[in-house]
């Protein structure tokens, strides 16, 4: 392995030129370094915010696409009036049909492995014979008026994400049970096990009377000091299961054409959006319907930041072959210089390859030293310049977005902090960075020594000073 002798030898004697190849080397790899960083912690934003916004999906009316219908005529006036109704129950084959999120369509789109649990329900305002909604005002007029919360699936959304938990009972499928807050079982003297009765009207012609056992009693962590409407307070809400409907009179077809107002299905892996959309648009035409899973949000956030890794993308390829070529021009000159070297060594019987290899060998391990140096200098590079991008194009505007609540209850905070880029080094960049500098090395050396090569000894040191 002499020419590795020669490679080392040739490095010690040319020092100028090995720190001048160097310090080129160093400013390439700087802002390849800062390019591939940047990078990486827009990919970990983009991430983390999907994370933090929730594997949540909202399935829910397209109204744009119902009114557009409307608007052309090819809605019918009946249909339209039915989604005008403030409460109630409403019932429509079209929006089956059409995709809308009604019982037949969420029992559908359910249906996937993709799905870890699904919420869904429906509120309806009816009257409960005997007993009286909690008040937080002493004086306040008595009402026996609550918020009947129809629903289905694991368990109502609020006891899934702990806005409710249960002191005592449990909430029951049967479809006489019923879920009270402790408020309204304190204030009324109930315990689990006596029954209340509820009047359904609006949902057939006639007011039905249906008796229910108190099967659960919850606590609510919902805080509110005061509403106008008792009703509306988080500890005035019955629980009872949608199946009720079939009792009340709904028929099979009736209640499955029932519209859900609320429905919530929960992925196991957030980053599985995509593809759990592309699974239920191949099952069923989503017309009337859309899945929402918070896309408002997690593109405002992620826009600027998918920008800013296109843009750094761009700059690192634009940086490589730059380098490159200006890397390939001293090798050139260099080899230029060497020709008297190269035609003795082939004279004597060396290889061409290792010659090649010498060269190549010489400028990686400039390479390489470089390269390793600039790990830490480009890593504050990269930290600043990502600072100074996401201030401009991202936090600016998310302190001034109004953010909803949603199901997972995350604050403006939690979103910033996840749609921050942060910069940091792992293995994977490193040997991202080690493997584009040597093989930037080897394609700007090895072309300009392959072209000297390709001329026998006599002609290379007949036309070395040319």
């Amino acid at each position: 392995m002499i020419f590795i002798k020669r490679a080392l030898d040739y490095l010690r004697k040319k020092i100028g030129k090995t720190i001048l190849l160097a310090i080129i080397f160093m400013v390439i790899a700087n802002f390849i370094i800062a390019g591939l960083l940047i990078q990486s912690a827009s990919n970990n934003a983009q991430e983390n915010t999907r994370l933090t916004i929730g594997a949540d999906i909202h399935y829910v009316m397209n109204f744009d696409k119902i009114f557009e219908n409307y608007d052309k005529g090819t809605m019918s006036r009946k249909e339209a009036g039915k989604l005008k109704q403030e409460s109630g129950i409403v019932i429509s084959e079209v929006m089956t049909e059409n995709g809308a999120p009604t019982y037949n369509n969420v029992s559908e789109v359910v249906n996937s492995d993709l799905v870890s649990s699904y919420y869904y329900s429906n509120p309806l305002t009816a009257t409960v014979e005997v007993i009286e909604t909690y008040q937080i005002e002493k004086n306040a007029s008595p009402s026996s008026t609550f918020n009947i919360v129809l629903y289905g699936g694991d368990t109502p959304i609020e006891f899934a994400d702990g806005d409710m938990e249960l002191t005592s009972g449990e909430l029951s499928k049967t479809t006489t049970s019923v879920v009270i807050s402790e408020d309204v079982a304190r204030s009324n003297n109930l315990k689990i096990g006596d029954t209340i009765v509820v009047e359904y009207d609006g949902v057939l012609t006639n007011t039905v009377d249906i008796e229910h056992q108190i099967t659960g009693i919850y606590h609510t962590n919902q805080e509110i000091s005061s509403v106008e409407n008792p009703v509306y307070l988080p500890q005035n809400k019955l629980y009872i299961p949608i199946t009720v409907l079939k009792d009340v009179g709904l028929s099979d077809t009736d209640f499955n054409n029932i519209i859900i107002n609320q429905s919530t299905i929960r992925l196991k892996d957030p980053s599985n959006i995509d593809l759990y959309r592309d699974e239920v648009s191949s099952r069923m035409i989503l017309d009337y319907g859309m899945l929402d899973a918070n896309d408002a949000l997690y593109n405002s956030l992620i826009g600027p930041i998918e920008s800013i890794g296109l843009i750094t993308q761009i700059f690192v390829v634009s940086i490589i072959i730059t380098g490159g070529f200006i890397v390939g021009l001293i090798t050139a000159l260099t080899i230029n210089d060497r020709k008297s070297e190269i035609g003795i060594l082939l004279a004597v019987g060396e290889t061409k390859l290792k010659i090649v290899l010498q060269f190549i060998l010489e400028v990686v391990v400039i390479a390489v030293i470089a390269f390793s140096l600039s790990l830490f200098t480009g890593q504050v590079l990269g930290e600043n310049l990502s600072e100074t991008l996401l201030d401009s194009e991202v936090f600016g505007d998310v302190e001034e977005r109004p953010l909803q609540k949603f199901d997972k209850g995350f604050k403006t905070d939690d979103v910033s902090e996840a749609a921050s880029m942060k910069i940091a080094l792992n293995i994977k960049i490193i040997i991202q960075i080690f493997a584009l500098g040597i093989l930037l090395t080897v394609i700007s050396t090895a072309i300009p020594t392959l072209y000297v090569m390709r001329f026998s000894p006599k002609q290379i040191l007949t036309t070395r000073n040319s």
